[in-house]
């Protein structure tokens, strides 16, 4: 045990030397409070009825380290003040009295040295800021004493002290009168003793404070650490310190109370509810929270292991019905053992679910060169210690430190605060990635099968060789459109949703993992993606995945009124694809998307929509709705998620999705927004596709669809790892691309700044290339060099706090539109906290063909969703008309095929006037301009399919055969 404690003071000395980073902090054993403050630093436990205080989340730790923030992300460091006598003071030996006395140290080093994990709380009796600091000494010497203060920042002054430990009949002083005050007892029993001396199997070590209110408004404090193990005792609510009336409905003999061989209770260090025998286990904490279901628990999180890198350090987490216990795991382990126990740790994850192991993301640096508090490293490793917050609009968190994987197994440290969600089994457990207040997934969202099918990166928390500081890695994981589960994980998957509750269901081949899903951004790269944090009930097995983040950037075509595929007589056949609407998918991977109406006979389940995928003639994958496919690629396998009957899709509006990455194609179909059907080709090609929607029996009229581009998510700017953006004016840029003529466009991005940020400037920025001249359109409202003119209105006036506010966390979608020599640019920000504004940008005398237009930012980041072009194609539908003709009040434009000698003619009623020669996505083949009142254009070098010409602001589709 002395060598144990030794080898903690040297290392805990060595994390606190060096400078202290605003952003992120070092505080180990980190206790979390919320705490408000007005205008004057004046601190208090709630808002005022004005709402005008301001909200903080502070944190207390070992050797007096603390630090506070407003979003639990950029901390800022400070040291609490202590005072003798209302005069501040850093005489240790002074301040904590009898407790210094106890611990046996004199030097003032080496008395703050061995000032561990404190807790704080606000007394609602005494109204002020009490700490519970505990202070080792040797052989068990330690003792928890409570300081209270008005301010949160101190000075604190030591009030009294707790509990004690260390205890034998060679002691003397504040340890044995306190012993004696609670038992009567004038020595100390033999229960505790061994070899003369205060025994560490049953004593406790008493240590690692945390205080809290039960639910009926009764003060407890949780202690202990390894040794005899973790107790709680009673405390007076009008003092804070131990209530040493309070009968605990126990009968002892000899002083204790056992079950088995299990301690339930010892007379002095209260009711037992972990460890015990020597075993590890320290930090605890406990919290009350409720699950998703609104049932309540207390939950207790302690850490099992050594804290130091290599030491197998990790949290386990317990519940109860009561604060007294007994607590127990997700298998019905007991938290309190009934034997010695070596290891508990490490490849040992029976007790308690183990939370997280060391783990490593692939964007993380290999360099274990750590130089400062801002670097990861090679991993994090020893996570622990931790506190828990159910803050006040029922999320919940759960703050620790961690080490940063140096190695050589002397690391630095850090905090980290990761939200906690709720599985259906009502426990909770830890999100994949860092904390950024407002980004939970709304309740309301109701997610389909295409939002949730995909690739995804998946970390298991597996035991490692954490002695090698070893971590684990992602590897890959696939949600299949057809509900199965591919790659590193094999099985199937489900998805549940119902009054907010995001819940997924994994059943793979090592077990059924229950979880939860939720949006986050990826840990130091900015990413925002759908995560999912789940565990398998059987052994406890943690994992965390994230969807494949990727940029979508491509065409959206409206058809208006709508484009027909096929004919009213439901003459329809499933091959019959010259008939079938056409889009060329690019290669590599991609969306599409189409909307439509399906007017199917039903007389056949295979009436109905279909699809058809070509690499070429020779290997097509011919899909229907009925899961069957006429043809399949080569080397491919196909599997369905069945409908749950065959009439689904009769007479509804239908939404297709279509998603491939790498090898494996996704197709998903919904009925009003419920998921109907999915199929998924694996083992398919990678090259262009020309995708042809089409049908049997039915005729659809499609009122829109996309078609895009996936590439790896596009991030515009950067972002330290605690949470600040500090990119100069302009110095990243990206997401451009150009557009001729009229054109209507969407950019859609998250603009995400530092929280508490004061200049209006630091945001995102339109770049506007014409002419070779770059403008710059500043999100609040400014330009720089823009050709022409620009004017500009918004929609919060001179509200520049809640345009800040909003711009935070934002989904920014910018709707550009060009019509002659004018550009505008309505902006709406909508931020994750539910807050709305509007700018738009009128830029005029714009007299350049081509426009390239990206984004850059000061101060800030971009993560870039999608660019799509929208164009909008006019169809005249003329039942029964072979030819059909496209007119207006100024001309009239006669489209006329002629399918046999591949020409199409356009004849004008005015001798100027131009047209335009589209793909059935929407690209541009050709463009021509007349002076004699007609145009043609010739098809005979492009495959047969559907074309549409545009003519003066009117469209008509073409077939050729």
């Amino acid at each position: 045990m002395k060598i144990i404690k030794i080898t903690f003071i040297v290392l805990l000395i060595a994390f606190a030397v060096g400078n202290t980073y605003a952003g992120q902090v070092p505080v180990h054993d980190p206790s979390v409070i919320i705490v408000y403050k007005d205008a004057n630093g004046n601190s208090y436990p709630e808002q005022n009825a004005e709402n005008s205080f301001t909200k903080y989340y502070y944190l207390v730790g070992t050797q007096l380290g603390a630090a506070y923030s407003q979003d639990m992300l950029n901390w800022t460091a400070f040291t609490p003040t202590l005072s003798v006598n209302g005069q501040t003071s850093t005489d240790y030996a002074t301040i904590f009295g009898e407790n210094a006395t106890w611990a046996g140290w004199s030097n003032n080093n080496d008395l703050k040295n061995n000032l561990w994990a404190a807790d704080i709380i606000w007394n609602k009796d005494l109204k002020k800021w009490c700490m519970y600091y505990s202070l080792n000494g040797d052989d068990w010497h330690s003792s928890i004493c409570m300081l209270a203060s008005n301010k949160i920042e101190g000075p604190y002054e030591r009030v009294g002290s707790v509990v004690f430990g260390g205890m034998d009949s060679k002691t003397s002083g504040s340890g044995n009168n306190d012993f004696k005050k609670v038992t009567g007892q004038n020595t100390i029993p033999d229960r505790y003793m061994k070899d003369g001396g205060w025994g560490g199997t049953y004593g406790s070590s008493c240590i690692d404070p945390n205080v809290l209110y039960d639910e009926n408004g009764q003060l407890w404090l949780v202690y202990g650490s390894w040794s005899g193990g973790i107790f709680v005792i009673k405390l007076d609510n009008k003092t804070g310190l131990r209530d040493y009336s309070y009968n605990y409905g126990v009968n002892p003999v000899n002083g204790a109370v056992w079950e088995g061989s299990r301690l339930r209770y010892d007379e002095y260090m209260g009711v037992h509810i972990a460890g015990g025998y020597y075993v590890s286990g320290e930090g605890p904490y406990i919290e009350y929270m409720k699950d998703a279901d609104g049932e309540g628990y207390y939950y207790l999180f302690m850490s099992y292991g050594f804290y130091s890198p290599e030491g197998g350090y990790n949290m386990r987490l317990f519940r109860s019905k009561n604060i007294t216990g007994p607590f127990i795991d997700v298998t019905g382990d007991d938290a309190v053992f009934n034997k010695a126990i070596y290891p508990n740790y490490g490849d040992n994850v029976t007790f308690g679910i183990s939370l997280m192991q060391n783990y490593s993301w692939d964007w993380w640096t290999a360099d274990k060169n750590i130089t400062d508090y801002g670097q990861v490293g090679g991993g994090q490793t020893a996570q622990g210690h931790n506190s828990a917050l159910k803050d006040e609009d029922g999320k919940c968190y759960i703050i620790y430190h961690t080490k940063d994987n140096t190695g050589n197994g002397y690391g630095w440290h850090h905090v980290e605060v990761h939200p906690m969600v709720f599985t259906s089994d009502g426990w909770p457990l830890v999100a994949p990635f860092e904390a950024r207040l407002g980004e939970y997934t709304n309740p309301d969202t109701l997610y389909k099968v295409q939002d949730i099918m995909g690739e995804y990166k998946v970390l298991t928390h597996t035991a490692v060789n954490y002695e090698a500081l070893a971590c684990n890695k992602p590897g890959t994981m696939r949600l299949n459109a057809d509900k199965t589960i591919s790659a590193d994980y094999t099985g199937t998957w489900d998805y549940d949703y119902a009054n907010g509750k995001q819940f997924i269901t994994l059943k793979t081949s090592v077990g059924t993992f229950n979880g939860t899903l939720l949006d986050q951004r990826m840990e130091d790269n900015g990413r925002k993606t759908l995560c999912l944090t789940a565990m398998n009930p059987a052994n406890e097995l943690c994992l965390w995945a994230y969807r494949k983040p990727q940029t979508k950037m491509g065409t959206e075509t409206t058809f208006s009124p709508f484009f027909r595929v096929g004919e009213k007589d439901q003459s329809l056949v499933w091959d019959d694809k010259d008939k079938f609407l056409k889009v060329d998918a690019p290669a590599g991977d991609f969306e599409i998307t189409f909307s439509f109406h399906n007017y199917n006979k039903t007389e056949n389940n295979w009436d109905n929509w279909s699809l058809r995928f070509e690499e070429n003639t020779d290997n097509v994958w011919a899909l229907r709705a009925n899961a069957y496919s006429v043809s399949t690629f080569s080397g491919s396998t196909v599997t369905y998620a069945i409908p749950p009957t065959w009439n689904e899709f009769n007479d509804k509006d239908i939404e297709v999705k279509i998603i491939r990455q790498g090898a494996s194609i996704h197709v998903s179909a919904s009925v009003d927004g419920k998921d109907i059907y999915g199929a998924l080709s694996k083992s398919s090609p990678q090259t262009a596709l020309t995708v042809y929607l089409g049908g049997e029996s039915t005729y659809l009229d499609v009122k829109k669809m996309s078609v895009a581009s996936l590439k790896e998510r596009e991030i515009i700017g950067t972002v330290t790892n605690y949470g600040a953006y500090k990119d100069k004016f302009n110095a990243y840029s990206g997401a451009e691309r150009t557009f001729s003529g009229d054109f209507k466009a969407r950019y859609t991005f998250n603009n995400f700044h530092s929280t508490g940020e004061k200049n209006v400037w630091n945001n995102f920025i339109i770049r506007n290339t014409i002419d070779n001249q770059v403008g710059l359109i500043r999100s609040d409202g400014y330009q720089i060099d823009s050709k022409g003119s620009i004017t500009f209105t918004n929609s919060w006036g001179e509200d520049w706090d809640r345009f800040l506010r909003t711009l935070e966390q934002a989904k920014v979608d910018i709707d550009i539109d060009r019509t002659g020599s004018t550009i505008t640019y309505t902006c709406h920000f909508n931020s994750y906290e539910g807050l709305s504004q509007e700018m738009v940008t009128t830029q005029t005398g714009i007299t350049a063909d081509a426009v390239t237009l990206g984004l850059t930012e000061e101060a800030s980041q971009l993560d870039v969703l999608s660019i799509m072009e929208q164009k909008t194609t006019k169809v005249e539908i003329e039942e029964g008309v072979s030819t059909p003709t496209i007119s207006s009040n100024e001309q009239k434009i006669t489209i006329s095929p002629k399918i046999t000698e591949d020409f199409v003619f356009i004849q004008l009623q005015k001798s100027n006037g131009s047209a335009t020669l589209h793909g059935a996505n929407g690209s541009i083949l050709a463009k021509k301009a007349t002076s004699i009142g007609e145009i043609v254009f010739n098809l005979s070098e492009l495959p047969n399919g559907i074309y549409v010409i545009t003519c003066e602001g009117m469209s008509e589709k073409v077939v050729k055969r």
